[in-house]
């Protein structure tokens, strides 16, 4: 998703990124991919292409997008009146797509433990969420925020890979590929501090 938005970036905003941290976007992306693959090396079902992958790809388009349209509109807004719009045209957005596929009709709307539910993820996951992703989007910038999402194939990894060592070793390299990208994307910021 990083190299996607650096992609972007260049595509949509006609900004450059240094030969550092493009290399840096690089190296991210072969550890995050090192680490899965390690992972999952017994996992047939990891080379078929499924529906939920293209999901999974869209979804990943569109966090890159919303990175590359904070740096062009929003880094003067607030962060909660910035992920309040993002709830609202998120929420516009994903309309059509609920009265086409979704069915209304078995939803327990007059259920008090379905609201609990929705009330939480509104509250919780998603405003929380927003809010943080727009507070570090300003605080770190956007390379740097989505720099760290390299991070978590090695944070899921790692607990998984203490119950089967050979895995862990395995993912190894992967993970100390992550640290170098981090280390090069971060690279100017650390400069000038």
């Amino acid at each position: 998703m990083p190299l996607i938005s650096v992609a972007l970036t260049y595509g949509v905003l006609k900004l450059k990124t240094s030969k550092i941290k493009l290399l840096g976007f690089i190296l991210g992306t072969i550890g995050a991919t090192w680490v899965l693959l390690s992972v999952n090396r017994g996992n047939i079902q990891l080379l078929q292409w499924n529906q939920g992958d293209g999901i999974f790809l869209a979804a990943c388009f569109s966090l890159s997008m919303h990175v590359v349209l904070v740096k062009k509109w929003g880094g003067d807004v607030p962060p909660a009146q910035g992920a309040f719009y993002i709830m609202i045209i998120g929420g516009i957005m994903l309309l059509p797509f609920l009265f086409l596929y979704g069915d209304l009709s078995t939803i327990a709307w007059q259920q008090i433990q379905f609201w609990k539910i929705i009330l939480y993820l509104t509250i919780f996951t998603t405003m929380a969420t927003f809010f943080l992703q727009q507070y570090l989007v300003q605080q770190l910038g956007p390379n740097r925020l989505l720099a760290f999402t390299y991070l978590i194939p090695g944070l899921v990894a790692i607990p998984q890979g203490l119950a089967v060592t050979p895995e862990l070793w395995g993912s190894l390299p992967g993970i100390l590929l992550i640290f170098l990208a981090l280390y090069l994307i971060s690279q100017d910021q650390i400069s000038q501090t």
